[in-house]
């Protein structure tokens, strides 16, 4: 089979979509004393900086959204070009308000603002944790750094973790459990699935099989975010990290390994799936 025809319909189809607005799906519901946000972009071509320079084009992407309750800022995303456009959040926290925004920044610097009513709302009645800011993303490199250990150093200071025991799942049809990890035959959209028991003021994703190792850094406000999921790309097979800072200070850490299928026509089983996606 030819792939050729099919990468011009991908060319293509990612022209359709660039003269499309831009589609925020979001939505906010409360349940059992926690509160559960989701949100997506529709109609978006995000390139990553490979696909950026194999094409010479500039590499289009969204490098932070903040979720606020009215004044109040819930949690800011920071995010690489390889985030994919989806994200879902579990607060250990009944917001206040009856309604989120939702700011959406984008690296041509427009904003996009996106409000939702928060379904079965209740009043809080739960402590809230204030913090201090233990980093600033516009100081650091984080963003630029093509190792792990080096974007984790950027952005806490120093890459000494102990073990966090989060708990690490992907989600999708094309994922295989292996001994020693897991495989896809679909590294351009991979979802992380992280629950985390201890109490974070921030959380960050890094790997290594892209050129540049920082997927996403989450900037709790109130330490009160519990499960975090998330949509990105990933290259290559490379072992992924998720590292968070608890409120005592510490660095905790855990990883798991992500196979990658790269070629053109083979899945994780070795069957003939079709040409590799283009990103």
């Amino acid at each position: 089979m030819n792939p050729y025809p099919l990468f011009l319909l991908l060319i293509f189809s990612q022209m359709l979509m660039a003269n499309e607005p831009i589609n925020v799906k979001f939505m906010a519901k409360q349940k059992e004393g926690d509160t559960l946000v989701k949100f997506g972009l529709y109609n978006v071509n995000i390139t990553t900086p490979e696909y950026a320079k194999r094409h010479n084009i500039p590499h289009y992407y969204f490098p932070s959204i903040v979720l606020k309750a009215g004044k109040e800022t819930l949690v800011t995303e920071y995010l690489s070009p390889y985030f994919n456009g989806f994200t879902k959040l579990k607060f250990e926290k009944i917001v206040t308000n009856d309604t989120l925004t939702l700011l959406v920044s984008d690296s041509k610097g427009q904003i996009i603002k996106k409000d939702t009513s928060i379904k079965k709302h209740v009043p809080s009645t739960k402590n809230i944790h204030k913090k201090l800011k233990d980093f600033s993303i516009s100081k650091t490199n984080v963003f630029e750094a093509t190792s792990s250990d080096e974007a984790i150093k950027a952005l806490y200071g120093s890459s000494q973790t102990v073990e966090g025991n989060f708990s690490i799942k992907f989600k999708g049809d094309s994922l295989i459990e292996l001994d020693d990890g897991m495989c896809s035959s679909n590294g351009g959209r991979l979802r992380i699935s992280i629950d985390s028991k201890i109490r974070l003021s921030s959380l960050a994703i890094f790997q290594d099989g892209n050129a540049f190792s920082t997927i996403a850094v989450f900037d709790d406000t109130h330490s009160c975010i519990y499960q975090y999921d998330l949509d990105f790309k990933m290259r290559k097979t490379s072992i992924v990290r998720v590292v968070g800072k608890g409120i005592d200070g510490i660095l905790y850490e855990s990883q798991t390994k992500m196979y990658i299928i790269t070629s053109s026509h083979r899945d994780c089983y070795g069957d003939v799936s079709g040409p590799y996606m283009v990103y």
